[in-house]
């Protein structure tokens, strides 16, 4: 679902909560935060109206996807906006996501332990459609979307900074999550992506293997 540009009063009446470091907004679902390469309406299109006395507008502080509706979280100046940014990152601030769903699991609580993935009624996203929609390659999108093969317990390692980006994706070569953590175990000083890739591999193909070189 998309919408119209949001009028200056219509972005002002989405405000929940304002101090002098930061917005807090109520983003509506189908409006992209965003400008996109085709142009079209975005959020960020609106903020000029969220000056308030300030010489500058606000400063996107994280992101929501389009379709997601929800409390979008501003910084007002250049600090504020680098603070609550390390906020976000450190997972200093929690986020709930809320969705609905049709059906549901027996149990009252438990682990859901597969990648999310999001279909429209026809079919799923390709990799050139999910890159078109937010401005990124499709390599990057292919690269990314391995990420959901990575083990749990390796995503908490990378959320601590254990781990960076390009560690973590050497490890998705491999869907064997036994695999990649015993590969982490003992991985010691050497933690380079090409390092990590060859011993994720040498139980399947040789190092050498283009597979082994993404």
């Amino acid at each position: 679902m998309d919408i119209a540009q949001l009028t200056p009063d219509e972005i002002q009446a989405r405000v929940l909560h304002r101090d002098g470091l930061m917005l807090v907004i109520d983003k509506p679902a189908g409006l992209p935060v965003h400008r996109g390469p085709k142009g079209g309406p975005n959020l960020e299109a609106s903020f000029e109206a969220l000056r308030f006395g300030l010489p500058r507008p606000p400063v996107l502080a994280h992101r929501l996807d389009r379709d997601t509706s929800g409390c979008l979280v501003l910084g007002r100046h250049r600090k504020a906006t680098a603070s609550l940014g390390l906020l976000f990152k450190h997972g200093k601030i929690a986020k709930t996501y809320w969705a609905v769903v049709e059906g549901g699991p027996a149990e009252a609580a438990g682990t859901i332990d597969i990648p999310l993935g999001r279909l429209n009624e026809e079919r799923g996203w390709g990799a050139e459609e999910i890159a078109a929609r937010f401005g990124i390659s499709p390599l990057t999108v292919r690269q990314r979307l391995r990420l959901g093969a990575v083990s749990p317990r390796l995503m908490h390692r990378y959320r601590d900074g254990e781990l960076n980006l390009e560690q973590l994706m050497a490890f998705a070569v491999s869907d064997d999550h036994v695999r990649q953590e015993e590969v982490y175990e003992n991985l010691g000083w050497n933690r380079e992506p090409r390092t990590i890739r060859s011993r994720m591999m040498e139980s399947h193909v040789p190092p050498s293997d283009r597979r082994a070189i993404f």
